[in-house]
């Protein structure tokens, strides 16, 4: 039986995930009986994963496996999602006799022997009960300890490894209950491989690659010796689209980041009480984004009925895992879909400014792609019609049992209505995959981020079509926003690094003390959210800021005048000049006083970051500086959505600031003219500092101090 030949024709893989699959497979079986060779498939967040795992499994089962065995992450509704698309994809192996599928909590009493000479599949939730299970069933088919086994452990980086301290221990540390058992299982098992599958793999990495000894019991590596990398297929979307395009004012995605204050997402988590008017009318992004969400959905539905297709479209709300707070968001939901929708049935234009305000902005978006705009009359008649004909659906999400009724035939979140808004906790996150989802309304807000957390939550990622994303919207704060995008460069480094083999002229990890020294740094210890990825060519410079009071910002101004002055650059002259890194920094000093954060803290400037990068990425010390006078950029862009992260000319300063940044950062200081119509302050002149990193700089992983 050629298993992967049938299933590849089914899942029409492409040449480069066909490699994928079969090159795995090769490596793999040379790791059979060595328990210090663990693999890993590393992809991007729903980029399809599974699908290449599946391959994976049928293609070792033409290489002399026997059993795969499944490991999900420990929710009912992912082991439930995996083996329903493991039965939906092997349907004809199953149908024919040759391979059986079980979830090992739902095994017979008695397995028949010709079964068990079958292929076999056994999904196998990470929980205690379950492994126990697993464990049960090789004591009672004992022959099964000798069959060759692939063991897939899907989300491996969730459950799979953990330690706690414990001072009650020999060694002050306790491994983790499932941890423990999947080691058990591995000690058992003759002859098996074992692959990781992950988005987020960094604690895999960080893993030693030998045995441990811990309380007296030996442990197995973790350690990923053999990495595949899934290839991203062409529709996919992932952090490059949200963090890297949307940074280019000709692109929709530019449009698609909308901030929340942090005042509100403090009041969709009230815990007690229903709000007041004051809390009621403070919640204005909220408001406007389910208006968004109803008008983005309406402009997709008319652009697939010009096509003669049905659409359905969804909206995910994931603001807190707390039911009373899911509970209070449901209702401001409900209530405010219903005021709309009486507002419509009755002709009234209480909603009007909203409505039209939403069809502007996505009008803005639309209009730098090639797809159909609909008409103000076209959109206010297709929403009246669905909002009469109760065509939305309003779902709150926050146990396990839920999101099983919830599920489709693929496993897959069912949609029902044309929209689809789901309010939901952690059930929703990993694994759980959100169709045609064009509004993420996202509020998990902790002191600290961990990296795969915050990316696993981010179901926005995928398979997406193209026309969805000039009405997809991200809501979120600034803090959270940011910290999304550190972690996407973050990421985006260590696949590279990965990808030149780790150890060899990858990623460097380093941080300073408090006297501004760099050192090396444990990856161990840093915390994500406070890095900064440094790499050849990279630009940094402050962004959200508005201007002081004029004597602030004169006294600043006129520090920085003695100094270019000193080193002969006269006002009004554009002229490159050397500085030193005591200038360098005197200059970032002034520029930092002057700026005035207070109406948005969390763009404030990381400046000690700023002059330690400088340091750390200086040969001599030495900072050669383009000054550039009489600049007039806007505080803001994109007709005021988004603050303005690019003063320099594009065509001309950063050209040249690359061209002397060879082996010291180059600065960009650009004059600006602070005038009241670009959205400044006031009337003052002061400097806007653009660095850039050297040519010769390797990739590094930059963290202001150990945690």
């Amino acid at each position: 039986m050629n298993y992967y030949e049938k299933l590849k024709a089914q899942q029409d893989y492409n040449n480069e995930q066909e490699e994928c699959i079969l090159n795995t497979v090769k490596l793999l079986k040379t790791s059979v009986g060595n328990i210090n060779k663990p693999g890993l498939l590393f992809g991007e967040i729903q980029s399809g994963k599974t699908r290449t795992f599946i391959g994976i499994i049928a293609n070792a089962f033409d290489n002399g496996y026997d059993i795969s065995i499944v490991l999900t992450k420990s929710t009912i509704a992912l082991t439930e999602q995996t083996y329903k698309r493991l039965d939906l994809d092997f349907q004809e192996f199953v149908d024919d006799g040759y391979l059986t599928i079980y979830d090992i909590m739902k095994l017979p009493l008695k397995i028949a022997g010709k079964v068990l000479n079958n292929k076999l599949i056994i999904v196998v939730k990470k929980q205690k009960h379950n492994l126990l299970r697993l464990e049960q069933l090789f004591e009672k088919y004992e022959k099964l300890n000798n069959k060759k086994i692939l063991i897939i452990d899907d989300e491996a980086d969730f459950a799979s490894v953990g330690f706690k301290k414990d001072s009650t221990k020999d060694d002050g540390v306790t491994v983790n209950v499932i941890m423990s058992m999947l080691n058990n299982l591995k000690k058992r098992l003759n002859e098996f491989s074992f692959l990781q599958v992950t988005a987020t793999p960094y604690c895999l990495y960080l893993q030693p690659n030998e045995n441990q000894t811990i309380n007296g019991n030996v442990y197995f590596p973790n350690r990923p010796e053999i990495t595949s990398i899934v290839p991203t297929h062409s529709k996919y979307i992932g952090g490059k689209y949200y963090f890297e395009e949307s940074e280019n004012e000709d692109s929709p995605s530019s449009n698609m980041f909308q901030e929340v204050s942090e005042k509100e997402i403090k009041i969709l988590n009230k815990n007690k009480g229903r709000l007041n008017s004051t809390e009621l009318a403070s919640l204005i992004v909220f408001k406007q984004s389910l208006i968004n969400y109803l008008i983005a959905g309406t402009i997709r539905n008319i652009q697939e009925e010009t096509q003669d297709k049905r659409y359905k479209s969804s909206c995910l709300i994931h603001i807190d895992k707390k039911i009373d707070q899911m509970n209070l968001q449901s209702e401001l939901t409900f209530d405010l879909i219903n005021e709309i929708t009486e507002a419509l049935k009755n002709n009234s234009n209480k909603f009007e400014t909203e409505i039209d305000f939403a069809i502007e902005q996505f009008s803005v978006s639309i209009c730098k792609t090639e797809y159909y705009l609909p008409s103000r009359d076209e959109i206010y008649t297709s929403l009246n019609r669905i909002l009469l004909d109760e065509d939305i659906s309003i779902t709150v999400v926050n146990s396990e049992n839920e999101v099983l009724n919830l599920l489709d035939r693929k496993g897959q979140l069912r949609l029902d209505t044309k929209l689809n808004i789901f309010i939901g906790g952690d059930v929703l996150d990993r694994g759980i995959t959100i169709e045609n989802m064009i509004s993420f309304f996202y509020g998990r807000n902790p002191k600290t981020f961990q990296q795969d957390t915050v990316l696993q939550h981010s179901r926005m990622y995928g398979a997406r079509k193209l026309e969805d994303l000039a009405v997809t919207r991200l809501y979120t704060t600034a803090r959270i926003y940011i910290a999304m995008k550190k972690m996407y460069e973050f990421d985006q480094e260590l696949k590279s690094s990965f990808l030149k083999g780790k150890n060899n002229d990858g990623v460097i990890f380093v941080n300073y003390d408090p006297t501004g020294a760099i050192k090396p740094c444990n990856l161990s210890k840093i915390l994500i959210t406070s890095t900064q990825t440094i790499k050849s060519n990279k630009r940094f410079l402050p962004i959200g800021f508005d201007i002081k009071n004029k004597r602030t910002s004169e006294e600043c101004y006129q520090e920085i005048i003695k100094i270019l002055e000193d080193k002969g650059c006269t006002k009004g002259q554009n002229k490159i000049i050397e500085l030193s890194m005591f200038e360098f920094t005197q200059i970032m000093f002034y520029c930092n006083k002057s700026y005035d954060y207070s109406q948005n803290l969390s763009y404030k400037w990381d400046i000690t970051s700023f002059l330690a990068i400088a340091k750390q990425t200086s040969e001599n010390g030495i900072i050669k500086c383009a000054v550039k006078w009489n600049r007039k950029v806007g505080r803001l862009k994109n007709k005021g959505y988004s603050f303005q992260d690019s003063p320099e000319d594009g065509n001309k300063d950063l050209p040249e600031a690359q061209s002397i940044a060879i082996n010291n950062p180059s600065l960009i200081l650009l004059h600006q003219l602070g005038l009241k119509e670009n959205n400044w302050n006031g009337e003052h002149e002061f400097f806007w500092p653009v660095m850039v990193t050297p040519k010769s700089t390797k990739s590094a992983i930059f963290a202001p101090e150990e945690n």
